[in-house]
Formats: structure tokens, C-alpha cells, sequence
């Protein structure tokens, strides 16, 4: 059973410190850049524990199996801020990368954004989230085109059954 909502989620526009709000649930200032560079690049505000503006939806922490993402972009695009830190050591690296390959095989596409790129060239950081997104889309609306290519493909197979009317006209003379 749900508990109260989050504070998130009672947040509007009209709060005069949602951004504040948002920011305290970053887990580093590399990813607080991220959250700044995002509000302002896609005029995002608050709705129902999410930021939404610019035609996407962007989620903080979001749990998926057993991970927690740092961004999520339209229920679809991850993004992680990784920073040098913790994700420069061979160890580090591997575990990403068998992370990477749980979330595609759940259909989920990964970006990952240096840290520093975040913290000194934020609209670097927005360009690489506007490209990724975009190439997500179009690979998305490409599978949709083809999953229904497949279903007018059975359509055009469908052979009319012998009780089904033939509308003919015939006429005696």
C-alpha cells in the first residue's frame, strides 16, 4: 500500500523552491549541473513527482530491477552522470557494462555523460541528450512502423471465408 506522496510529488510551478527541491535529490553536483542544464534547456517544471517541458518527461532516481537510475528521459532513455571517480577502474567499468546490457535487454537505451562534461560544458551534455533522443525516437517509431507492416501483412493474407456474401449484381432479363 502506497505511502504519502513524496515531496516531489506535491510540487508545482508555483512552488517557489521545487528547482531546490529537485537539486536535493541529486546524488553529486556533477548531476545537479545535469538537472540545471535540463530545467533550463527544455523549460521543465514540476508535475506529479516528474519534470516535464519541451515536449519530455525527465525522472531522478528512478528504480528500474535492481538499479537506480541517476535520469530517465520519456520512460525510455537513461542517462547516468558518471563520474571519473567511480566509474574510471576496470572494475567499475565492467560492472556498468553488464548493467548497460540488463537495462537494453529491457528495452531501455543508456547514455552516459561524463561528469565533467556536466559540471564545465552543460550544453554539450544537452546536445549529447538532444542526439540520443532523437536517434531513440526514430528507432522507436522505425520498430512501430515495422510491427505494423507485420499486422497489414497478415491482413493482406486474410482469404475471404465460403459463407461470406459475394455482392454481385445479377440481372434477369
Amino acid at each position: 500500500e502506497p505511502g504519502p506522496p513524496s515531496k516531489l510529488e506535491t510540487l508545482t510551478a508555483d512552488d517557489e523552491d521545487w528547482h531546490r527541491c529537485f537539486q536535493r535529490h541529486c546524488e553529486s553536483p556533477a548531476e545537479v549541473a545535469f538537472l540545471d542544464a535540463m530545467v533550463e534547456a527544455f523549460n521543465l517544471t514540476p508535475e506529479m513527482g516528474r519534470l516535464r517541458g519541451g515536449g519530455l518527461t525527465l525522472q531522478m532516481q528512478v528504480p528500474v530491477m535492481n538499479y537506480r537510475l541517476d535520469f530517465l528521459i520519456d520512460d525510455g532513455l537513461i542517462v547516468e552522470v558518471d563520474g571519473a571517480r567511480w566509474h574510471s577502474s576496470p572494475e567499475a567499468i565492467e560492472r556498468d557494462a553488464e548493467r548497460d546490457k540488463a537495462l537494453a535487454k529491457k528495452g531501455y537505451e543508456i547514455l552516459r555523460i561524463p561528469a565533467k562534461v556536466t559540471l564545465y560544458k552543460p550544453n554539450d551534455a544537452i546536445k549529447q541528450v538532444r542526439q540520443a533522443r532523437s536517434g531513440w525516437l526514430a528507432r522507436k517509431a522505425q520498430a512501430r512502423a515495422r510491427r505494423a507492416q507485420k499486422t497489414d501483412g497478415m491482413m493482406a493474407d486474410h482469404k475471404p471465408l465460403k459463407h461470406e456474401p459475394k455482392f454481385g449484381i445479377s440481372s434477369v432479363m
